[in-house]
């Protein structure tokens, strides 16, 4: 169990890591697109473009006609990529949950033992159950505190974002 233990911190870390890197990658990309979207409604609505604007997308130069399609395929494929991003996001954390679940109680903080006791010649089966040892009976798993300072920054840029 204790290997088990030391395996699904360091898988945590991991993903914490991972998920770190993902979340940076979201937040850049949803900006970008943000931006190429008000580009796109600029232009739709027949208003000048700056040339820094145009250069910041490598689409200076463009006629109008160009400059629109190659913002809409920029959004399309910006909008396919967050989508793969944040659904990869959703998994990695829904593994976190499940990576600091105690393997021992199965996260419900207590274990059942079965024991036999005999009585007058007969051999009784007895359930107990108790408070798990490896939890301490909170059902969760203590990863370590940098997994813990992790987590803790991607909850809070997830929230804000």
């Amino acid at each position: 169990m204790i290997e088990e233990i030391r395996r699904r911190r360091e898988d945590a870390l991991q993903t914490a890591r991972t998920l770190m890197q993902t979340t940076k990658t979201i937040t850049r990309l949803q900006q970008e697109t943000l931006e190429a979207s008000a580009i796109l409604t600029k232009l739709t609505s027949g208003t000048s473009l700056s040339e820094n604007e145009l250069q910041a997308l490598g689409l200076a130069g463009a006629s109008p006609f160009l400059l629109r399609m190659r913002l809409q395929g920029l959004l399309r494929t910006k909008n396919e990529t967050l989508a793969k991003l944040q659904n990869e996001q959703r998994q990695m954390s829904q593994m976190l949950k499940e990576l600091a679940t105690c393997p021992a109680c199965e996260g419900s903080g207590t274990v059942t033992r079965k024991q036999y006791v005999r009585d007058e010649g007969v051999i009784l089966p007895q359930t107990k159950t108790e408070e798990c040892s490896y939890c301490k009976g909170t059902g969760k798993m203590e990863l370590g505190e940098e997994i813990a300072k992790l987590i803790e920054s991607l909850h809070i840029r997830t929230t804000d974002g």
